[in-house]
């Protein structure tokens, strides 16, 4: 049984889903999807809410930055969901945003790559170049601590050493970028922050329940 998508996962479509998929991105002018090859065959879970009983909002990806495609699919398209967190960093390709990767390997979180990275990791289709950024997801189900917050920035140095690094802190309640939650810890009482959230970016200091 395939387990429920969350934000971040990848997820791989069943062959016989992929024609539907390609002609409703035909339809919505993003023909392009159909000479992605295998690329579409994988997408990544969205932050939204479907509009649709039964179905996950999900974002495929082209060779190109502009090939970019927002969408939702029935769940029973989806045959595996790999999580962030359960990509490995044991065997990497070779690549600047890769070894910014491994930099993270012995950190004491929960974390995973996003982006191209998580996608090549994922689905084997490269899809990264040497310019490529590292996005990371670190998972923080309870408040994170002011020791917490200086480990990760240690491993952020050492991983900016070769690629630049966007960090995302995931809560409960959504994301929050790395860099504004350091800064917004530095002060008492905590200012807002840019939450990312099902329903939308909004503004608050609450990050945790």
């Amino acid at each position: 049984m395939v387990k429920t998508p969350r934000v971040h996962d990848l997820v791989r479509l069943h062959p016989d889903a992929i024609p539907q998929v390609v002609y409703q991105a035909r339809i919505e002018n993003n023909a392009w999807l159909e000479n992605s090859g295998d690329k579409a065959s994988w997408a990544v879970v969205r932050r939204a809410r479907p509009t649709t009983s039964g179905h996950v909002a999900v974002g495929f990806r082209g060779s190109s930055r502009n090939q970019r495609w927002g969408t939702e699919i029935p769940a029973e398209y989806i045959t595996a969901v790999a999580a962030p967190y359960e990509i490995s960093s044991k065997v990497l390709p070779d690549g600047a945003a890769f070894q910014a990767f491994n930099a993270f390997d012995e950190m004491p979180y929960k974390f995973g790559p996003g982006g191209s990275v998580g996608f090549e990791l994922a689905s084997g289709i490269q899809s990264t170049h040497p310019d490529s950024d590292l996005d990371l997801v670190i998972y923080a189900d309870s408040p994170l601590s002011v020791h917490d917050i200086r480990t990760i920035r240690h491993f952020h140095q050492r991983a900016a050493v070769f690629a630049t690094v966007d960090i995302l802190i995931e809560t409960p309640l959504g994301g929050v970028a790395f860099s504004e939650l350091e800064r917004a810890m530095s002060y008492s009482p905590m200012p807002s922050m840019m939450l990312r959230t099902h329903q939308g970016p909004e503004l608050s200091n609450i990050i945790w329940r």
